[in-house]
């Protein structure tokens, strides 16, 4: 069983780097380095992308958009099992597709550049060392261009949560204090996916807050569940 961990943006893989569990690879989407080429930013291409490096024995792991895109892998191809974390499978992704529009980027991707998305995702005591850490991703150029472009395409399939339900099985794994996927978020997602939820002190970032809480986690999907 592999173990595949997919990442948001702007942050990337690092995310995942505090949780030293030797089952657990990590991928980078391409298009988000500087100098990388992505020919389209549609849902569907970040599937394409992932299908390949995936089996039945996969779990995949997912926050955000990396969450959204192993839901909508696991349509696809059949997995082991999806965890999730701060993420949304239904009508949420409207947000980001509304204010991705002339004029709203301006403020929502012009003017934070994920600056402000990536403060708020963990608690104040550690913001800035968590800034500090990822510093170059937030400053890789072309950020607010391919940050708008990821928005206006996210457009999950109706009824996503429940047709994960039927494909595969569905773990929960959330931060307390997450302002951008609040609890009710996945007091929604629960019992439409029949998942499983637990939850980890901290923010949207809580995999790398709060690591030993988040890997004890994994570790019980790990080995009671699956």
């Amino acid at each position: 069983m592999r173990w595949l961990a997919l990442p948001g943006v702007p942050a990337g893989p690092g995310v995942w780097s505090r949780l030293t569990l030797p089952y657990l690879s990590t991928h980078r989407f391409v298009g988000f380095q500087q100098g990388e080429h992505r020919d389209t930013w549609s849902l569907q291409s970040f599937v394409d992308e992932i299908r390949p490096k995936v089996d039945r024995e996969t779990v995949l792991l997912g926050q955000n958009l990396g969450g959204l895109v192993a839901a909508v892998t696991a349509l696809q191809t059949p997995v082991k099992a999806v965890v999730l974390t701060g993420t949304a499978l239904g009508p949420w992704w409207l947000m980001p597709r509304m204010t991705a529009k002339w004029p709203l980027h301006y403020l929502f991707y012009n003017w934070y550049a994920g600056q402000r998305f990536m403060k708020k995702g963990v608690s104040p005591a550690v913001q800035q060392a968590f800034l500090a850490e990822f510093h170059s991703e937030l400053h890789t150029p072309g950020l607010r261009a391919k940050m708008r472009l990821v928005g206006r395409e996210m457009k999950p399939p109706v009824g996503l949560a429940g047709q994960l339900s039927s494909r595969t099985k569905v773990h929960l794994v959330w931060g307390t204090h997450d302002v951008h996927y609040p609890r009710w978020i996945p007091e929604v997602i629960r019992p439409l996916s029949q998942a499983s939820l637990q939850w980890v002190n901290g923010g949207h970032y809580c995999m790398w807050e709060n690591p030993t809480v988040f890997t004890r986690a994994l570790e019980n999907i790990r080995n009671n569940t699956l």
